[in-house]
């Protein structure tokens, strides 16, 4: 776990599992969380506490980074899909102390991601994850971005969601090898990544790892 002072800033992603009590295999479901955060406590070294699930279904997890929230909410999506996903990630100072479990901390970090989970719930169906840090026009074009990135991604066929997330996982891969591994011919890999936009997607992602790594002066860069 990391080592800092309360007056440093730390990034909070708290989640949600939309319409969770209408899942059937809700049990199951909660043991694919439990996993996923037993595995992020063993191999994250960005962390600032132990994650927690609250409520049998909402996800707290702190990082020193909001990268680390938004890679982990990305995660979290795929693992649950097809259920859906709303997260808030704030970024901000905390008020309590390092604690063992990150359920035990509070301050406005945590407040902002609750905020932000709020806004996140009020866009329909979709994953999708939003910000807050305080600074509204930073807030604004990051949570434009991440907007744009939930509504490509929610028209995916389940084919395109395969390729184009096994692609962004390898991209050292060329579009033979990918082509190799799902069975398929390579002009098809092109026309499955060409109708997921795959391009704009990158380049989205590639803005947020940009912004998103560092969150001392957060805002400042725009």
């Amino acid at each position: 776990m990391a080592c800092m002072s309360e007056s440093r800033k730390i990034a909070v992603l708290i989640a949600d599992v939309v319409k969770s009590r209408e899942i059937d295999d809700r049990e199951g479901l909660q043991e694919n969380l439990k996993e996923e955060l037993e595995r992020v406590s063993k191999e994250s070294e960005n962390l600032v506490s132990t994650p927690s699930i609250m409520r049998g279904d909402e996800i707290e997890v702190a990082h020193e980074n909001a990268l680390g929230c938004f890679l982990q909410f990305e995660r979290l999506e795929d693992i649950l899909f097809p259920h859906r996903l709303k997260g808030g990630i704030g970024i901000g100072t905390f008020d309590t102390g390092i604690r063992e479990n990150v359920s035990e901390m509070d301050g406005p970090a945590f407040h902002l991601a609750r905020d932000a989970l709020k806004e996140s719930k009020k866009t329909g169906g979709r994953s999708i994850v939003y910000i807050r840090s305080g600074n509204t026009e930073w807030d604004e074009l990051i949570n434009t971005v991440l907007s744009l990135l939930s509504a490509v991604k929610e028209d995916w066929t389940r084919r395109e969601r395969e390729i184009s997330l096994f692609y962004l996982r390898n991209q050292s891969k060329t579009h033979e090898e990918i082509s190799e591994y799902f069975d398929v011919s390579r002009p098809m890999v092109s026309k499955t990544l060409n109708s997921a936009h795959i391009k704009s997607v990158k380049a989205a992602r590639n803005f947020l790892f940009k912004n998103l790594s560092s969150i001392e002066g957060v805002g400042e860069r725009m």
